[in-house]
C-alpha cells in the first residue's frame, strides 16, 4: 500500500517536512509519495494521506483547502493525517497553539482525521518575498534567521500514524 503526502508551501519548509515523512514511511517498509496538493486529483490509489500546509497569517495555504474540497467525494474511507509548519508555535505559547488547530480543523471539518501535527518552522530571507522579508525582520518582533523544525518530533510524530494509514 502507498501513502500519499501532499503538501502546501510558501519556502519549501513544508515540502521538506512531507519529504522528510515520506523517508520515515519508507524505513517502516511502506510506499510514499510525495505531490504538490494543487496537482492532487484522485487519492483513491492510496491507502492513507497525510496532507500537510504551511500557515500564513493564521491559515491554512488556499492549495492545501482546495485539494481537501476536491478530493472530500473520494476520501470516504481512507484514512488521513494533518500537520501545519508555523513559524509563530516556535514557542511554546497555548494561544498560538489554540490559532494554528483552528485552522486545522478547517480540513478536519472536511475529513476527520486519525491525527494532527503542529510543527516549528524556519526562516531562509533568500526564499522569502520582499513583503515576508520585511515583516519578519523589522520592529521589536523582528525574527532571526533560523530552523526551528524539531525532526525527532517530526519522525515520532510520522512512525506513530503509520500503522493507520498503511
Amino acid at each position: 500500500m502507498t501513502i500519499l503526502i501532499a503538501y502546501a508551501t510558501r519556502a519549501g519548509s513544508t515540502r521538506e517536512v512531507a519529504d522528510y515523512l515520506a523517508e520515515v514511511a519508507r524505513e517502516h517498509g511502506h510506499e510514499a509519495v510525495v505531490k504538490p496538493a494543487a496537482e492532487v486529483r484522485d487519492v483513491r490509489p492510496y491507502s492513507g494521506v497525510i496532507v500537510g500546509s504551511a500557515v500564513r497569517m493564521g491559515s491554512i495555504l488556499p492549495e492545501a483547502m482546495k485539494m481537501m474540497k476536491r478530493i472530500r467525494g473520494q476520501l470516504g474511507t481512507i484514512p488521513t493525517a494533518y500537520f501545519a509548519v508555523c513559524l509563530s508555535i516556535k514557542e511554546d505559547l497555548p494561544k498560538e497553539h489554540a490559532k494554528i488547530r483552528q485552522s486545522l480543523a478547517k480540513m478536519s471539518a472536511i475529513h476527520a482525521p486519525i491525527s494532527t501535527a503542529l510543527f516549528a518552522g524556519k526562516v531562509d530571507f533568500s526564499k522569502l518575498n520582499w513583503f515576508f522579508r520585511m515583516v519578519l525582520s523589522k520592529g521589536e518582533k523582528a525574527i532571526p534567521e533560523g530552523d526551528w523544525r524539531d525532526w525527532a518530533a517530526i519522525k515520532q510524530w510520522g512512525e506513530s500514524i503509520l500503522p493507520s494509514l498503511a
